[in-house]
């Protein structure tokens, strides 16, 4: 085994998603079922009080899915046990970008394969960022879910060993739904999610492209603000960049409305045919609330086009 916290890689190892931020992601909840299916054993490791490998890990999948919505597909759904060879096809199916295998019967590790690629290694190297506080160890092995045949070129894919049911301490770890939350929200973060901190939330909460033609309404989305670790208020922060086709200089304006507070409207001249990043900050933004973000401009002008990028992100402290 080789460390890869020396391996090259194309990330900072605060997340993976600095590319993939819309992308799909596959969370593999290993074994599963009452029998074995090819080289995938059914219960995994089992504690001396009955906690199973198998029930581990989807409780922790599905955690990480309620994070994440409609941008992770789960390999099982219910207490069901796909081959090795199945789980590989839903990644295919799903054209997924990662692939993440979760597992509870081995000492806490992130796991990638001798022949990983560089997408592998930074989303290997992304986990262990996360998880590496938790005493999560950075590790290499052939392993059979891993191996990149498998999967198709474009999908990184790493595994999680988040502990050792059949350990007695990790088993009363595992069991408390507190420490799978805290396991969930840090995987999720990892892959792009809002992260828990210290000191509340951080982190990239949606991204969408707009295009807008003079005298449309705009286009806006709602995203939920997560909870304050103390008061009521968040920074939201939306950012991105902007062209604009105009012969002249034109407003372009950015919403966050009910609860971004006031002004709920923050705008910025573009100048003629210019392509501008924009950054707007919304410093008492309440938390744990829907808030409306939307882009706009006031022209009426039908041949006026604008169009880019809107992220969304927050920092609750």
């Amino acid at each position: 085994m080789r460390d890869i916290a020396r391996v090259p890689r194309e990330t900072d190892g605060t997340s993976f998603a600095y590319s993939l931020v819309m992308s799909v992601y596959v969370i593999d909840c290993g074994h599963g079922g009452g029998a074995q299916n090819g080289k995938s054993t059914a219960y995994g490791a089992r504690g001396g009080s009955g906690v199973l490998e198998k029930d581990v890990t989807l409780a922790l999948g599905q955690r990480v899915r309620s994070l994440l919505g409609g941008r992770v597909v789960l390999t099982r759904e219910n207490d069901a046990n796909p081959s090795l060879a199945d789980r590989a096809a839903i990644a295919h199916r799903a054209g997924a970008d990662g692939f993440i295998s979760l597992h509870a019967g081995e000492s806490r590790g992130v796991w990638i394969h001798p022949r990983a690629s560089e997408r592998s290694r930074a989303l290997g190297a992304s986990m262990h960022a996360a998880l590496g506080a938790r005493g999560h160890a950075a590790q290499i092995a052939e392993l059979a879910v891993l191996t990149p045949e498998r999967l198709s070129p474009q999908t990184a894919a790493c595994l999680i060993e988040v502990g050792d049911v059949g350990d007695a301490r990790d088993e009363r770890r595992l069991r408390d739904p507190l420490e799978l939350e805290a396991l969930a929200h840090s995987i999720a973060g990892a892959l792009g999610a809002p992260r828990a901190t210290r000191f509340g939330w951080a982190g990239e909460l949606k991204r969408f492209n707009f295009r807008i033609r003079g005298g449309d309404p705009g286009t806006d989305e709602t995203v939920h603000l997560p909870p304050a670790s103390s008061g009521d208020r968040c920074r939201l922060i939306v950012s991105g960049n902007v062209t604009s086709n105009a012969p002249r200089p034109i407003s372009f304006q950015v919403s966050a409305i009910p609860w971004a507070g006031d002004p709920s409207n923050q705008r910025m001249t573009l100048a003629p045919g210019s392509s501008s990043a924009y950054s707007f900050t919304w410093p008492n933004a309440m938390a744990d609330a829907d808030c409306l973000v939307g882009v706009w401009t006031p022209e009426v002008d039908r041949a006026i086009t604008i169009h880019g990028d809107v992220v969304v992100s927050v920092d609750c402290p």
